[in-house]
């Protein structure tokens, strides 16, 4: 279940950052196996980190870009696959 639901956080977050016209059906081809490469933690192991990617515990939205992990903040960090990374930016351009 935790692969699915990192498919589902990655998804969200191609939402976000590739502009519609510019997503690929070979990102969503691959996104399984990107969703397995990448890291899924409570948000407490990063207090104080900056630039994640966050989802609050019970929020039913997609991550959002944080800023300071603040002390005290319950969710989800989803630290994406670097691949992952890399195609959203060659997309995103």
């Amino acid at each position: 279940p935790e692969s699915d639901y990192k498919r589902i956080l990655l998804l969200g977050l191609v939402q976000q950052l590739v502009p519609a016209s510019r997503r690929s059906p070979r990102l969503y081809e691959v996104l399984s196996c990107l969703a397995e490469e990448s890291r899924l933690a409570e948000a407490v192991n990063y207090d104080g980190a900056f630039d994640l990617f966050v989802v609050g515990f019970g929020q039913d939205e997609p991550p959002h870009p944080s800023g300071v992990i603040e002390p005290g903040f319950h969710g989800w960090v989803i630290e994406p696959a670097e691949a992952f990374m890399e195609v959203v930016a060659e997309l995103a351009t």
